[in-house]
């Protein structure tokens, strides 16, 4: 299991959302689960199912849902979430709920193929040649004065790992315009680092703290970058 988002409900209630994964392979199979404790330190109750899973064998995230990054909206919640079918293909997807524990996935009604009968992604690969033509997953998405904001990273190719971060900002959090600044960030950005894994954001005041692992010869240090004021489209 991977954490992967948490919030603290208003009656004190950590929640954390995690993804699985059944084998090692890949690509493999798995979904999204949801833990509550009543303080971070637990002791934490997981839930009896997973609160989200892949759709039909057929379905653009028919194999695999990963990485989600669960908002509290108001009275609804929302989460962006990775899927993959069997092929590899990855893409972002969005999904609602009422109670953090039901979930229902975004589905835009005038698609027809087989692979969005009963969801659709929100955010694509980009075209062949792109720096993110192979990939995009891992979304971290804001809710500001500005409108929306998806962090999220992307590879060139799905096979390889040229990795690098991207932007992209909504009106609605359900279509996404990419920025004309991408990609934002590269491994290159840490000195001597070929690869990043893992990352995590934070907007405090704002200011953006991106928290990143970065891979230096196969061992990994957390490094810091911060944007302040309003993300440039």
């Amino acid at each position: 299991m991977y954490a992967s988002s948490a919030l603290v409900e208003e009656d004190g209630t950590w929640v954390i959302y995690f993804y699985t994964w059944d084998s090692s392979a890949f690509p493999s199979s798995g979904g999204i689960g949801r833990a509550t404790a009543p303080n971070p330190t637990g002791p934490w109750t997981p839930g009896a199912d997973l609160v989200l899973k892949p759709g039909p064998a057929s379905a653009w995230d028919g194999k695999h849902v990963l990485a989600p990054h669960v908002l509290k909206i108001d009275d609804r919640y929302v989460m962006y979430y990775s899927g993959y079918d069997r092929s590899g293909t990855q893409w972002i997807g969005m999904a609602t709920s009422a109670d953090g524990v039901k979930w229902e996935k975004y589905n835009d009604s005038t698609t027809t193929d087989a692979a969005f009968t009963e969801s659709d992604p929100v955010l694509k690969t980009s075209e062949a040649g792109k720096w993110d033509a192979g990939l995009v997953h891992q979304p971290r998405v804001f809710q500001t004065a500005d409108g929306w904001v998806m962090f999220y990273r992307g590879l060139k190719s799905k096979n390889s790992n040229d990795m690098a971060l991207g932007l992209a900002t909504s009106a609605d959090g359900v279509h996404w315009v990419r920025s004309s600044g991408n990609p934002l960030f590269k491994p290159s950005d840490i000195p001597k680092a070929q690869y990043f894994w893992f990352t995590n954001i934070v907007l405090k005041e704002d200011v953006y703290y991106l928290f990143i692992e970065g891979d230096i010869s196969q061992t990994t240090q957390i490094y810091l970058a911060t944007h302040k004021g309003i993300i440039l489209k």
